[in-house]
């Protein structure tokens, strides 16, 4: 993390200050916003929303960008086996 790099990507958990974040030059503030769920049966059957990253981000004026597990979270699991359901997710930019 410095001043002179060109991007400074910071995961942001819960301990993480609002003044260090706001410290940061060419912040890309990256969060696990994601809500895993044990089987894909499990999620939502309509559009929800688990972040607004894309839309917070541009409060902070030295951020560039974010990440937000869009997919599957920071968890990772070798347990499943033949899929009952499939779980989309759909990224898009509703301007």
């Amino acid at each position: 993390i410095t001043s002179r790099a060109q991007v400074n990507a910071v995961f942001a958990t819960q301990n993480t200050t609002s003044q260090f974040l706001a410290s940061m030059p060419q912040l890309v503030k990256l969060q696990d916003c994601f809500a895993a769920r044990g089987r894909n049966a499990d999620y939502p059957l309509h559009p929800y929303n688990f972040t607004d990253a894309h839309l917070t981000y541009v409060n902070m004026p030295n951020a560039i960008g974010f990440g937000d597990y869009q997919i599957v979270g920071e968890q990772y699991t070798e347990n499943g086996g033949p899929a009952r359901a499939v779980a989309l997710h759909i990224t898009y930019v509703n301007t």
